[in-house]
Parts: structure tokens; C-alpha cells; sequence
């Protein structure tokens, strides 16, 4: 029975209280409906605990004095993604897990850029035409004695959105 996973909730279910079997209506659907929504509980639980202690763990790790910069840096980033992975389980209405917050966050990042330049920064012809742009620089084309680097942008992104 430790191999079956549904069975093991079920017991764990009954341990913690949720569940009386002496009640029990093995013919009634809705009897069944609820103790699936009883057993998801129980996973998020279980799926809480674990969370918490990779969580713990990650911290753990983190405060070891040999760590370099990067190891350090990526120690937070995981111990971040676990956080809100546990605050998507205890607040699920902020939020799903880190990948979504993410996801969200650059979503939100692109819409501010277009919002503040008028162009989409995945757009591919944007893409090009920026890289020829940076391309030009390099090549030292634009000479930046002549005009500021404020009206050098302004200039571009000016002929950018009249050409595009």
C-alpha cells in the first residue's frame, strides 16, 4: 500500500481526522466527490512540508562562508522560486507558482516598454533593426561627439516608429 499514492492519502486522510470511514457512502457520488476534494488538501499538505523543507535546505546552504558570489546568487534564486512556490500554496488567489510569477514580471516588463517607446521589443523586424543599430555603433557610423546619447535614442526611436 506505501506504493499506492491515492491509497496512501486516503490513510493519512483518515489519520488526520478528515475522513470517518465508520460514515462512509461507498454508493453515493457526491460522498466520492468530496473526499477527492478532501485528498487534494491532503496533497497540497504534503506538497507544503516538502516545499518548506527544500526551502529550509536552501537556506541551510546559503549560509556557508565558502560560498563564491555565484553559487551564493544561484542559492537565492532557488530559495526564491521555493518561497513563492509555498506562498502559491497558501495564497493560491496571488498567484500561481515562480515560473508564472515570472512569466508575469516580464510580461509586465515588455507591455512598460512598449507603453514607454511605442515598439515591441520581440517584434523581429524590431529585433533587426536594432542589432543594425548596435552594429552601426560599433562600426563607429554615428558620432556621438556631434549629438548626446539622450538625442542619439530619441533620434532613432523617432525614425524607428515613422518607418515602422
Amino acid at each position: 500500500m506505501e506504493g499506492d499514492r491515492t491509497a496512501s492519502l486516503i490513510v493519512q486522510a483518515a489519520v488526520d481526522g478528515l475522513i470517518d470511514y465508520s460514515k462512509a457512502r461507498l454508493r453515493d457520488n457526491a460522498w466520492w466527490r468530496r473526499l477527492r476534494i478532501l485528498l487534494k488538501g491532503v496533497q497540497r499538505k504534503n506538497h507544503l512540508v516538502d516545499l518548506t523543507a527544500a526551502y529550509n535546505y536552501e537556506l541551510a546552504l546559503l549560509s556557508n562562508s565558502r560560498l563564491t558570489d555565484e553559487s551564493f546568487q544561484s542559492g537565492q534564486e532557488r530559495a526564491k522560486e521555493l518561497y513563492y512556490d509555498i506562498v502559491s500554496i497558501l495564497r493560491p488567489w496571488e498567484g500561481a507558482n515562480y515560473a508564472e510569477r515570472k512569466k508575469q514580471e516580464f510580461d509586465d516588463h515588455r507591455q512598460s516598454y512598449i507603453d514607454a517607446f511605442g515598439v515591441d521589443p520581440l517584434d523581429p523586424e524590431f529585433q533587426e533593426w536594432e542589432a543594425q543599430q548596435i552594429d552601426k555603433i560599433n562600426a563607429g557610423e554615428f558620432d556621438t561627439d556631434e549629438e548626446s546619447d539622450e538625442a542619439r535614442v530619441t533620434r532613432l526611436l523617432r525614425d524607428r516608429m515613422t518607418t515602422g
